[in-house]
């Protein structure tokens, strides 16, 4: 079959965590990755072929072939590939409907329950809560662990899976069965979404210090201009430095982190 090249982006930071997300990249039916000049890699046609066999096999043998959708054994298959590596959440697949996401909270446009998931040691761990946030408002804290939503256990889903159902539309009502930080059972939240501003930049002095602290929460559209008036803003307080924190920045853009490499403080 032929197929799309691969569009691949990387939202590198928290310092030192790296968020790689394929995006949209499909196999040809060599078992090779389109664009590497038409040529098949060494041996990667014999590693495949059993991949292939299963595929063929389902295709042609499945007794509920409504079931047998090409797209989503795809996406299944490269999300089980990346599973495999055991990195914990930090690299993934995302989606073509995920990327338009993704893309908006970015602009700073969200409508959820205002919170960061993460996978802490395979299990899905609330990173952070915005400021007036749905989740904030309903006793959910950064460090809980979620075991449960709307009533259906987690366990197996991969990160997506539980972003995918934790998020909604403003207005309607999601329950989380969580466990709070040294807390001895687990508690269920109701929290209804709602609109979230997500800030890319945030700033405060540090007490009795002439440091500024600025946190970046993601490198989105506005990044720049927000951490160009941070930095004025630090500067009119007194500022003598500044420490720059990316420690919850999981998403950037390429051309974002340029910008930021070039301000001049």
């Amino acid at each position: 079959m032929n197929a799309p090249l691969p569009t691949r982006r990387f939202f590198p930071f928290g310092l030192l965590l790296v968020m790689t997300f394929l995006l949209g990249v499909f196999l040809d039916r060599s078992g090779w990755l389109p664009g590497s000049g038409g040529r098949e890699p060494p041996g990667l046609g014999q590693t495949f072929a059993p991949f292939w066999e299963a595929w063929n096999l389902v295709h042609e043998n499945y007794v509920d072939q409504k079931s047998v959708e090409p797209v989503k054994m795809t996406r299944f298959a490269i999300a089980g590939m990346l599973e495999s590596l055991g990195d914990e959440g930090h690299t993934g697949y995302l989606p073509p409907d995920a990327v338009k996401r993704m893309e908006s909270d970015l602009k700073g446009e969200m409508e959820g329950i205002g919170a960061r998931i993460t996978m802490r040691k395979l299990v899905p761990t609330i990173f952070q809560t915005m400021p007036n946030s749905p989740a904030r408002t309903a006793g959910v804290k950064a460090g809980d662990a979620i075991l449960e939503v709307n009533g259906q256990p987690v366990a197996r889903e991969s990160l997506q899976q539980i972003v995918e159902q934790v998020r909604g539309a403003a207005g309607t009502e999601v329950k989380l069965r969580v466990m709070h930080e040294g807390q001895p059972g687990p508690v269920e939240v109701a929290i209804t979404r709602g609109k979230v501003e997500v800030p890319d930049v945030s700033w405060h002095m540090l007490p009795g210090e002439s440091l500024a602290h600025i946190g970046m929460e993601s490198f989105g559209d506005k990044a720049d201009e927000q951490l160009r008036t941070a930095l004025k803003e630090t500067r009119e307080q007194g500022a003598k430095g500044v420490i720059l924190d990316l420690r919850g920045n999981l998403q950037c853009r390429f051309g974002a982190f340029n910008s930021l490499r070039e301000l001049k403080a």
